[in-house]
Parts: C-alpha cells; structure tokens; sequence
C-alpha cells in the first residue's frame, strides 16, 4: 500500500509561470538536468534552450521553439535548491537539480553521424525505458544481433534498418521511431490483430458504432464530441462509452468544456438508475488529465488514484495524483468499467482512477499495459524517436506496465466468434445481468 505520508505529504511550494510578457522568471536563470528524464535546460531571461543528454552524449534540441514538448510552462522550489517544471497543475512534475554549466558534451562540436545517431537513441533507451523483460527483450543479446548484421552503420539508410529492428523488438505502444516518411510502431492489441487488415477495421469500427447506436441504446442513444463520446440509457441502466480520452472538438481547443457540458446531460439523464456502465473496452488513450476529469464525476470524496516517477531515478520520490470529486454534476450510483486490452494509455490511467473509488467494478479482460507517457526525442537529422521512461503504481504499489490491469470480473467483450457482434451483445447481456 502507498503509504499516507506520500500520498497525503506537505502542501507544494505554488506553481509560478516559467515565462511572463517580461521574459523567463528570473530565479530560473542557470543550467539544469533532469536525471529521469535525460533533459539539460539553459535558462537566460531572454531564452530557454533544450538539450537532450544520455550516457555521455548531447543533442541540442532541433524542432524550433524554445519548449517544443510545451512541458515546460510552470514551475515551483523545491528542496535541495530543486525545481520542477509542468505544463500545469496537476500535471506531470519534471524535477531538475541545478548544475554549474552546461556539460562538455553539449558544447562538443563533433558531427553527428549516423553511428552517433544509433549511440544516442540506444543510450537513451538503455538509461530511460522501465523494462526491457516486460516487453520480452533481451536488450544485450538484441544488440550483438543487430551489431553482427551491422558493425558499422555508414548511412542513414543503414542506421533506419538498425533502428528499425530495434523498435520492431520493442514492439510497445508508446515507442516508436519516424524518419519523417516511415513509422515503426508496435503494440497492437491481439483483439485488433485478429481482425486483419485496415479495411477489416474499419469495417469493424462501423459495426462497433452501429452496435452502441442500434442495439444497445435501441435508436435513442447520443454520438457527440467529435464521434469520442457515446451516452444513452437502456431501462435503468445508463450507459457512456468513451473512445479517447482527448480530441472531443475539431481543434482541441475547448475539450475539457465540451466534455464538462456531454457528462453534465449524460449523468443529469442517469439520475435514478439502477446502475451505469463505463465503457472504455476501446478506449485508444489521450490526456491522463482528462482521464482523472471523467473519474471525477464518480467519486464521492478523494482517493489516491495512482502514483508515478522517472524509470531512471528509482530513489526518486513519486507524484502522486489523486480523483476529486467534481463540483458539476456526479453519479454516486454502482459503477461497473467495461476493459479490453484494446483499451490503452490514458484509458489505463482511468482504469486505475476509477478502480480507487468504493462504488466501481472493473469487468473484461486485462488491459494493454502501456501507462508510461510517450516520450519524444528527436534526431539531428529531422527523425524522433519515442520511449516509455515512468513507473506508474497504482495505490497497490503493484506495477502493471507491460502487464496491464486484471478486471475484477472477466468478460470477454470481443470473445464472441462474429467480431461485428460481439461488443453489442456482451454489452446487452451485461445489461440484463444488472437490470435483474
């Protein structure tokens, strides 16, 4: 169990801007690192630049910006003569210890080959990634593989192959490697992988809609934010389905509004039934901070959701991020979360927000497994790379990456053998179940 002084430790130092219409605060001048996470900043008051550090080796940041990740937009003291930077409250704390300079590899003028790429990458993925046996990789023996089929890498051409093996390994859904034309990306769920090729998908993401629209909700139901968001009720049962967590408007630029005024109509309509259901069973990810905003609308009081830290600094104390209850409209009715291992991401880190409140069941199978955010890394070249580096515990303490979190209850929502089907009818007999 986390213990109470973490989860429920002394109040924080305020947050402040990083930079005002006068320039960057002052109090941030200086260099800083951020161990966990493999970042050196250079702070002036007229500029921040970022730099990209791993065993030894230095990249200053290429994209253009000062904070081209936007992580870097509040921060707050810390002990130690620490700071953490976060794009906001309640957000993730980057925690950086200030340094005399900038360091020797940083101001090296040396080029940037190709050999030097793939040293790069390969540092920050051996410093920074939680676990290679979680993903079933055995990273020495991938890279004597990889250096017997390549012992020099003289090209990007060949430097693409070497990354391209190494991330094919990885095979997880937050790391991944572009060139700017082509993507390795891995991670599929078994459930999408058993329905074949993209034509298949579609097809079966039609049949998914149909069924909630159709059968499920019986014709009455609401499609909104952005076709995200599914909500109706069945009898006494009410029902929301949420897809992603994030994108509910065209441009993104109102999400948290449009979600507030969707959840205000659903659950003021789920007022007086016997139960609603939350289905994220194909919930593909988004914010963690929109996920705890939806779990906010079915609690009662505070609950320790989950905690996380940098992969990198195991002596690090972690952040601990909790579910509030809202001060809109909430349910406080039985709960019951429908998961899948499509369900992934920021859809996990609802899971484990959800799972902390009293009136929630979790019924389906164990999600995907992939809490960490993705982080970016870019190349000199124009090519980025992305990583899992955090350890997300839920209020267990257990570490379900590369795992995914068991359901109190198994129902396998896409078990059924017409896949066009399944979804709908599971839903439906779920519904019968708690209607009795």
């Amino acid at each position: 169990m986390i213990s109470y002084l973490l989860a429920f430790g002394l109040a924080a130092a305020p947050l402040a801007e990083v930079r005002t219409a006068e320039g960057y605060d002052t109090r941030l001048t200086g260099q800083w690192l951020a161990k966990g996470y493999g970042y050196v900043l250079d702070i002036a008051p007229d500029r921040l630049t970022l730099y990209h550090v791993a065993d030894g080796l230095c990249l200053k940041d290429p994209r253009g910006g000062d904070d081209p990740d936007g992580l870097f937009v509040q921060w707050q003291a810390r002990p130690g003569g620490h700071v953490a930077l976060t794009p906001g409250p309640e957000e993730t704390l980057y925690d950086f210890e200030p340094i005399p300079g900038l360091p020797a590899a940083c101001r090296s003028p040396e080029a940037w080959t190709p050999e030097r790429r793939f040293a790069f990458v390969t540092a920050t993925l051996r410093t920074h990634y939680p676990s290679f046996e979680r993903v079933g990789v055995d990273w020495p023996k991938l890279m004597k593989d990889i250096r017997a089929r390549h012992p020099r890498l003289n090209s990007d051409a060949q430097l693409w192959h070497a990354l391209t093996e190494v991330y094919t390994a990885l095979d997880e859904p937050h790391s991944e490697v572009s060139n700017g034309v082509d993507t390795v990306e891995g991670g599929q769920a078994a459930t999408i992988i058993r329905l074949g090729d993209k034509v298949a998908v579609k097809t079966w993401l039609g049949a998914y809609r149909d069924g909630i629209l159709n059968d499920v909700l019986a014709g009455k139901g609401h499609h909104v934010g952005n076709q995200k968001i599914f909500w109706g009720r069945r009898g006494d049962i009410g029902y929301l389905s949420v897809m992603t967590m994030g994108g509910y408007t065209v441009d993104g630029s109102s999400d948290l509004a449009t979600l507030d005024a969707i959840l205000d109509e659903a659950l003021t309509a789920f007022s007086g039934t016997k139960a609603v259901i939350v289905d994220v069973s194909n919930n593909r990810g988004g914010h963690d901070s929109t996920a705890r905003a939806i779990a906010s609308r079915f609690a009662a009081e505070p609950h320790l959701a989950y905690t996380k830290r940098p992969a990198a600094t195991p002596d690090a104390t972690p952040q601990a991020f909790y579910v509030r209850p809202s001060q809109r409209v909430r349910y406080a009715g039985p709960v019951y979360v429908l998961t899948s291992d499509i369900t992934v991401s920021a859809g996990e880190t609802f899971v484990l927000a959800m799972k902390a409140l009293p009136n929630v069941t979790t019924i389906g199978t164990a999600t995907r497994g992939a809490f960490s955010d993705q982080i970016p890394k870019p190349l000199d070249n124009g090519w980025i790379f992305t990583l899992s580096a955090e350890v997300y515990r839920d209020v267990q303490g257990r570490w379900p990456e590369g795992q995914g979190i068991t359901p109190d209850q198994r129902l396998d929502i896409y078990g059924d053998p017409d896949p066009l089907k399944s979804h709908a009818q599971a839903v439906l007999r779920l519904i019968d179940q708690l209607s009795q």
